[in-house]
């Protein structure tokens, strides 16, 4: 029995390298999360206000990333699409969506936010404006 633990162990190890080097590239920068940074830009930079900061905490807190290596932004990122999803602030965010989307590709062209991550978030942003084909 342990010993189909350690495969087991090492195959989910393996999934997970798998999954950071394909958003991240082979050799990921080992980046810190900063939460509260993180909420402070997903409430005022992305969503404008128009969410409670206690939401977007709340939210940030479940999408904390814990081991995998992205940065500030990509959570910050990760927490407003959730919003943008939310049916309760869908109707609210409908109108910044181009500027979140602005947003989030003038952070990847200084290098603080992973390509896949606003690659996912444009899909967000399309699916939302029932632009995918």
């Amino acid at each position: 029995m342990n010993m189909l633990h350690f495969f087991r162990k090492k195959k989910c190890a393996d999934a997970k390298k798998k999954l950071i080097a394909a958003a991240y590239g082979d050799s990921p920068p080992l980046r810190r999360v900063d939460r509260e940074e993180a909420i402070t830009i997903a409430a005022d930079e992305i969503l404008l206000g128009m969410v409670d900061r206690q939401e977007v905490q709340r939210q940030a807190k479940i999408l904390f990333p814990g081991p995998v290596p992205c940065s500030t932004h990509d959570l910050a990122l990760s927490v407003a699409a959730s919003f943008f999803h939310h049916p309760d602030y869908a109707t609210l965010l409908k109108d910044f969506h181009l500027l979140a989307l602005v947003q989030a590709i003038q952070w990847f062209r200084h290098g603080l936010v992973a390509a896949a991550q606003v690659e996912n978030f444009a899909r967000v942003l399309r699916q939302l404006n029932n632009l995918d084909p």
